[in-house]
């Protein structure tokens, strides 16, 4: 019998072939015996298969019965057949012939694995789709890889830093909540050593010894039988094309030894995959771009149609949240009110220190809820804010419908304060008209336009705000509003208009009631702590005729209140003998009080306190008992600093002239 008649031979016996695998095992790889022989694997072996069927060892062209099988090589193949004893020559044969279909089964197996692998290699190419490739990735791997019998993707995730499971095959769904820090687990320590490794059972325990709590219960709930452990070899690998890295693939197959074919197969796959992962994201990318290019020209017609329609503010900012699908609040500015009304955003914003130190956006956190914070201005102005609620800044389409929204509000808020200031100019206009027409009959029905009485008596009020922060945004509104509410805390007409940090009003009522009034409100805004005001109230007058009159002493008082740096509230009458100096120029005062007290403003005088000595003098009406007192000294000492003043001055305290003139220097000087 040659090899060819052995092999026909073979084609009509009953016979199974096994093969030993890695781990010791003999498997069936060719026949209808059983699927595994249950074999111990050293000096002696225990037949468990049928009495009918010899075993036999072929190995170097040589048959061994089961009797002669000692240390079995990993090349070695075991026959189970029907037959009768074969001599020496048939065994030679029998042996080529039995290596020969192991070697055909070795072939169709590398065959059918790299047709595996093209198919998973070829499914997972086939989609551009990035959720569609994402959760088949590890089904890929399945198909390319038939040995692997479970596995997960994890791909990390930027924003929370976490490798986080997208795509499994063969385990529960609790490995969804299995997400791991860089360098936790196996996924951790490939994702941060980008290094494909394989793992036994041993070594997988010692990888995953630093999993929180938490990740370890989710990995063994995922697992369906736990008894696999025993017998598992992990392998992982990190996706990576051109130094990013997408995630780590995992899988397990049941050996109790390495292959480190298995551990090529999956590198290569993985390198596959972060290629078509990478086409992926820039294919959505694109198709995101054409898709957001395409929303834009509907948003910016969609806003063009608001501005037509005249929508209003709320109008846009219900429309503005419907777009974006979030909760949405502007605030505006110049009206200190939200749309729609959200007291804790208004709160917030009023804190002026947000608004002022930044013109970017950022994410604030009110009461338990998240909001994103984009201030809105029209050049350096601030006209508004808008505040989306949200854990995030907003995506790229997001932020465009926002910017589009702050556009058309932006115009509507300009629009509102173009017609603002035309009425401030039209109303000074006005003014400036009625405080030089000769006959009020020409301005009668501007002046009943504006609320005010022809006949009735009128006085004019200066009001002068003090800042404490320079270039503060909420200037104009604060003036506007104290403006408003003067018009409604006044009974009477009132008439008013601001130019720069001053406002002008004319006021038709019981002057000592609105100074009353004005006084209440002084100190309400004073408490603010936001701003100073410097009020000054010319006389009342009978008819608008003589309005001029009381501008010109409401200027005085306030020129007066400027020179002494004085705050508070001031009628022209309040002034007493400074309304005789008010309007004189400076350098003259000056030289007049200059030349009667420069004297005791020496060093050598100064020591003696002589000047202070006759301001308390004059101011107590010449009483020696009252100044004495207030200067802690003996009468005696004061009677000889008031001979050495009048020495030094060369006055004498006792003529009226003289006296005089040192009480207007100190009333100069001092008030």
């Amino acid at each position: 019998m040659d090899f060819l008649e052995t092999e026909s031979m073979l084609k009509h016996k009953n016979y199974s072939i096994y093969q030993i695998d890695k781990a010791k095992q003999v498997r069936k790889i060719y026949g209808s015996g059983e699927e595994m022989l249950h074999v111990k694997i050293d000096d002696s072996w225990e037949r468990v298969t049928n009495q009918t069927l010899m075993l036999y060892v072929a190995r170097e062209e040589m048959l061994y019965t089961y009797i002669q099988m000692g240390n079995l090589e990993l090349s070695d193949c075991i026959v189970c057949m029907e037959m009768e004893q074969p001599n020496g020559e048939q065994k030679r044969y029998l042996a080529i012939a039995l290596q020969n279909v192991v070697l055909k089964h070795q072939l169709s197996e590398l065959q059918k694995q790299q047709k595996a692998w093209y198919t998973g290699i070829r499914s997972l190419t086939a989609s551009l789709e990035l959720s569609e490739l994402l959760s088949k990735i590890i089904d890929n791997v399945l198909m390319a890889m038939p040995r692997v019998d479970r596995g997960f993707f994890s791909l990390y995730d930027k924003k929370t830093q976490l490798l986080t499971p997208i795509a499994s095959a063969g385990l529960k769904d609790s490995i969804y909540s299995f997400k791991t820090k860089v360098g936790e687990g196996i996924a951790g320590k490939i994702f941060e050593e980008r290094i494909a490794r394989s793992y036994t059972p041993e070594e997988a325990q010692e990888a995953i010894i630093n999993l929180s709590p938490e990740n370890r219960q989710n990995l063994m709930a995922s697992i369906r039988d736990h008894q696999y452990l025993e017998n598992q070899i992990s392998v992982a690998a990190p996706v990576i094309f051109d130094d990013t890295c997408y995630g780590v693939l995992v899988v397990h197959q049941y050996s109790k030894v390495h292959n480190k074919n298995d551990l090529q197969l999956l590198q290569g796959f993985a390198d596959q995959a972060a290629i078509a992962i990478r086409n992926a994201r820039l294919y959505t990318e694109l198709k995101q771009m054409n898709e957001n290019l395409l929303k834009q020209q509907q948003i910016h017609e969609l806003f063009t149609e608001m501005s037509l329609k005249n929508f209003d503010i709320l109008q846009i900012v219900i429309a503005t949240e419907r777009l974006i699908k979030k909760e949405i609040v502007f605030f505006d500015i110049h009206h200190m009110k939200s749309y729609p009304h959200h007291e804790q955003f208004q709160n917030f914003l009023r804190d002026s220190e947000y608004i002022e130190s930044t013109k970017d956006s950022l994410m604030v956190k009110l009461g338990n809820e998240n909001y994103f914070v984009q201030s809105i201005f029209n050049s350096d102005l601030l006209v508004g804010c808008f505040g989306v609620k949200t854990d995030y800044k907003l995506e790229t389409l997001d932020a465009i419908i926002l910017k589009q929204a702050s556009v058309l509000i932006t115009l509507k808020i300009v629009n509102t304060q173009s017609e603002l200031e035309a009425e401030q100019s039209r109303r000074q206009d006005f003014f400036n008209d009625l405080l030089t027409t000769n006959n009020l009959n020409k301005l009668y029905k501007r002046i009943k336009g504006f609320g005010l009485e022809p006949q009735g008596s009128c006085y004019v009020m200066l009001c002068q705000f003090i800042f404490r922060k320079q270039g503060w945004v909420f200037s104009p509104i604060r003036i506007r509003q104290f403006a408003e509410r003067l018009e409604n805390e006044m009974r009477g007409p009132v008439f008013s208009f601001k130019r720069k940090d001053q406002l002008t009003v004319v006021l038709q009522n019981d002057q000592q009631q609105s100074f009353d009034k004005v006084q209440q409100m002084v100190t309400y805004w004073e408490e603010t702590n936001e701003f100073d005001v410097r009020i000054s109230i010319g006389n009342q007058y009978d008819s608008l005729r003589d309005i001029g009159n009381s501008y010109e002493e409401a200027k005085r008082t306030m020129k007066y209140l400027n020179k002494r740096n004085r705050l508070g509230v001031f009628k022209y009458t309040d002034l007493g003998i400074s309304q005789l100096f008010v309007n004189q120029e400076d350098v003259v005062m000056e030289h007049f009080v200059h030349n009667r007290l420069m004297p005791l403003q020496m060093p050598r005088y100064k020591v003696m306190q002589l000047e202070e000595t006759l301001r308390l003098y004059i101011e107590n009406n010449r009483s020696i008992v009252k100044t004495s007192q207030l200067l802690h000294i003996h009468q005696n000492t004061l009677y000889h600093r008031l001979h050495k003043i009048e020495e030094i001055l060369n006055v004498d305290l006792n003529d009226w002239n003289d006296f005089l003139e040192l009480s207007l220097a100190i009333h100069l000087y001092y008030y």
